[in-house]
């Protein structure tokens, strides 16, 4: 063993170096997590959007600049009210729903209703660590 091992022996730098390498697999296993749960927003966003705008379009003959700018509203909505506590976003779908049936299109507000909700957990899965 050369002088320069042993001294890093000693004063116990070699176990540091097995501590940083732990740190460095916790590391890896933490990123494949994050990026499981972004794969997983990502596929429900794609998935929530087309669905809304097949339902709307085939189902209720909506137009598709209505069904854009109720997407743009309600990923806006979401992200801008991500943070605030539950019974805020119970009271925006309710008030969606409430909405769509005084204007005679409540399967449509209730469908962007359920939108809201599928963007505010794609929010949720990219939060989480």
């Amino acid at each position: 063993m050369n002088g320069l091992k042993r001294k890093e022996k000693e004063i116990g730098l070699v176990d540091l170096d097995k501590a940083e390498e732990e740190m460095t697999a916790e590391h890896v296993e933490k990123q494949i997590q994050k990026d499981s749960h972004m794969h997983m927003a990502i596929a429900l966003f794609l998935a929530s959007t087309l669905g809304m705008v097949l339902v709307s379009r085939l189902l209720l003959n909506m137009p598709f600049v209505m069904i854009g700018i109720l997407i743009i509203i309600e990923a806006v909505l979401a992200k801008l009210l991500n943070d605030s506590v539950l019974w805020l976003h119970l009271i925006i779908m309710l008030v969606q729903a409430a909405f769509g049936f005084a204007f005679h299109k409540g399967f449509f507000l209730i469908a962007a209703a359920v939108y809201y909700f599928l963007m505010l957990i794609v929010l949720k899965l990219l939060e989480l660590e």
